[in-house]
């Protein structure tokens, strides 16, 4: 069986939807940086700072890692499509030959 790869599907279907819900999670994550930098209006104390301390652990580090891992795992697949793209193209122009 021949490896059939659509390489402007990925792109639009795959790639382009990953990097949009990759902005959205970027939008998420604002809000609640937003949120939470409203609790020492609500809030006073060194509860206040331990709050703030498990936010950045927790939320952040995970959103921070999810973001990052998600650019390299769009990065890896436009480069496999760029590479199957080269590939396709020297056999073909081999074949012409």
């Amino acid at each position: 069986m021949a490896l059939q790869v659509n390489y402007g599907d990925i792109r639009s279907e795959v790639i382009k939807k990953l990097e949009a819900k990759k902005d959205s999670m970027v939008a998420v994550l604002k809000n609640l940086d937003d949120t939470m930098n409203t609790l020492p209006t609500v809030m006073q104390g060194d509860v206040v700072v331990a709050y703030q301390y498990e936010y950045e652990k927790v939320v952040q580090q995970i959103y921070s890692k999810l973001n990052v891992n998600l650019e390299k795992y769009v990065e890896q697949l436009e480069s496999v499509c760029a590479e199957f793209e080269a590939i396709d193209k020297d056999m073909k122009d081999q074949l012409k030959v």
